[in-house]
């Protein structure tokens, strides 16, 4: 179970005493070494277990996608992205000259996929150095 408070709701140093609101969120978080398909895994649990939601990721690249994924324009994203409005971020590398293809999970939509008593399941690449 993890807690985050959503973009904008973090206390300045010296500021108010008050906490923000936090509910606790159940989140199951997929990983795995290059190569091993994380994604399908949560498409599966999600398919076995309707307690399970995934998230709906934002990408700066239109185009045909396996994951829950919303398109905006790489300005958009620039913008979210310096807002410090992800929680997650993720980038593709590019393949024979395709450019690369950036992700982002912003915490009101992991928050959004829990609702109601539900888990959230992420998929994301396993970070190594």
């Amino acid at each position: 179970t993890a807690t985050s408070p959503a973009a904008g709701e973090l206390q300045e140093e010296g500021g108010d005493d008050s906490a923000p609101d936090l509910k606790p969120i159940n989140v199951v978080y997929v990983s795995g070494p290059p190569g091993y398909d994380s994604q399908r895994v949560v498409q599966e649990l999600c398919k076995r277990d309707t307690r399970l939601k995934q998230p709906q990721w934002v990408t700066d690249v239109e185009g045909p996608d396996r994951r829950n994924v919303k398109a905006v324009s790489k300005s958009v994203f620039d913008e979210m992205q310096q807002d410090g409005m992800f929680v997650v971020e993720d980038e593709e590398r590019g393949v024979f000259g395709l450019g690369n293809k950036r992700y982002g999970l912003q915490y009101q939509d992991i928050e959004a996929a829990a609702l109601g008593g539900y888990s959230c399941v992420i998929s994301a690449p396993l970070l190594t150095d």
